[in-house]
C-alpha cells in the first residue's frame, strides 16, 4: 500500500453537494439533484491545497439513480449530471499537478434495483446474471443492501461477477485514482477482498484501499 497515506489529510466532497459550474446550488428538495459538478470540484482544487488538503477522496460519480451516488446503474460512466468522463479526467490530472492524491469512493457490494443486469437477472431465471446476485427461486426476492429492496446485493463469489468488479477496480486505477474508499467493506465475502488485494499490490501497489467497517445496529 502506498506509504503516503500516512499523515495524509483527507478532504470527502458530496459531488452534487460541493459546487456547481461557476453558479451557486439552488435550493431545491433534499433528494434532488443540485447541480454539483466535477467542474465545480476543480475550480475549487487550488482554495483546497491552501488549506492544506493533500487528498481529495470523491463520492461516487458513476451512473447513478440518487444525488449522493450509490445507487448505480452503470460502474463504468460518468453521471452526466456531474460531468463527463473527460472532466474527471482534468479533474485527477488537476488533482495530480497540484502534488495532491484522489481517490474515488467504490461500491462494489451492491448497486440500483434499476441496473441494467439485476433487471434483466429478475425477469428472466435463465439469465446469466441471475447467478450474480442472491435470489429465493421460490418467491423470486433477493437479497439487498440491508433493508433496502432497492439496492441488489451482488454474489461475488460468484467467478463472472467477481472477474467483472475487479476489472471495475482494474479500469478506475489506471484511469488515475490513487485508491479507494470502499462503500459497506463488510458485506463481500474475504475471498473478494484476497483478490482485490493480490490485484492491487500486484499492479497499482502506491494505491491505497480505505474500507468502511461501520457495522452499529448492522
Amino acid at each position: 500500500m502506498g506509504s503516503w497515506i500516512n499523515g495524509a489529510t483527507i478532504y470527502q466532497v458530496l459531488v452534487d453537494r460541493f459546487a456547481a459550474d461557476g453558479d451557486v446550488l439552488p435550493d431545491r428538495g433534499e433528494n434532488e439533484f443540485l447541480g454539483g459538478s466535477i467542474n465545480g470540484i476543480r475550480s475549487r482544487l487550488s482554495h483546497m491545497q491552501a488549506m492544506g488538503i493533500t487528498c481529495l477522496w470523491l463520492s461516487p460519480f458513476y451512473q447513478t439513480l440518487q444525488y449522493h451516488g450509490y445507487h448505480i446503474t452503470n460502474f463504468e460512466k460518468v453521471d452526466p449530471h456531474f460531468g463527463s468522463l473527460a472532466d474527471l479526467r482534468e479533474l485527477v490530472d488537476d488533482c495530480h499537478a497540484l502534488g495532491m492524491r484522489i481517490i474515488a469512493d467504490w461500491v462494489p457490494n451492491h448497486c440500483s434495483a434499476e441496473h441494467p443486469f439485476f433487471q434483466e437477472a429478475l425477469s428472466n431465471r435463465n439469465s446469466p446474471y441471475r447467478s450474480w446476485f442472491y435470489f429465493n427461486d421460490k418467491t423470486n426476492g433477493y437479497r439487498s443492501f440491508l433493508h433496502y429492496p432497492e439496492l441488489a446485493k451482488f454474489n461475488l463469489n460468484n467467478a463472472d461477477a467477481r472477474s467483472y468488479m475487479l476489472n471495475n477496480a482494474r479500469f478506475w486505477l489506471s484511469f488515475g485514482f490513487d485508491g479507494f474508499r470502499i462503500d459497506h467493506a463488510i458485506g463481500p465475502g474475504m475471498g473478494f477482498w484476497r483478490a482485490l488485494r493480490r490485484l492491487v499490490d500486484r499492479e497499482f501497489p502506491e494505491a491505497v484501499l480505505l474500507g468502511e467497517g461501520w457495522g452499529a445496529g448492522i
